[in-house]
């Protein structure tokens, strides 16, 4: 997909929270579409809960990947306001991918 720059979160290298917190708010403020990807495996989702939040706020099309919510009828239950706030909601990554491949 050659129309689309990445930033990806877990590649910025840093352990600071203050300082990955403000490299993910600017990277949000500086993206036109957000891919947010919540594995199943993922112990709450509490950031990118945060994240999903604030680029709504910022009015971005925003792409979710819920492989949680399938898995757990509690996790299902508190995301239905993230989900409700993006876009277009996938269950899987691989959904959420051939989306991307579309709007490219």
């Amino acid at each position: 997909m050659k129309n689309f720059k990445y930033k990806d979160p877990s590649k910025n290298g840093l352990t600071d929270p203050k300082l990955y917190t403000k490299w993910d708010l600017e990277a949000i403020r500086n993206s036109d579409i957000i891919f947010a990807y919540l594995e199943d495996a993922n112990p709450g989702g509490y950031g990118l809960s945060l994240e999903i939040g604030y680029a709504s706020a910022l009015g971005k099309h925003i792409i979710f990947i819920d492989e949680k919510s399938p898995c757990s009828y509690e996790a299902g239950r508190y995301l239905k306001i993230v989900q409700q706030t993006s876009n277009v909601v996938f269950n899987s990554l691989e959904e959420g991918v051939n989306y991307l491949k579309v709007l490219s």
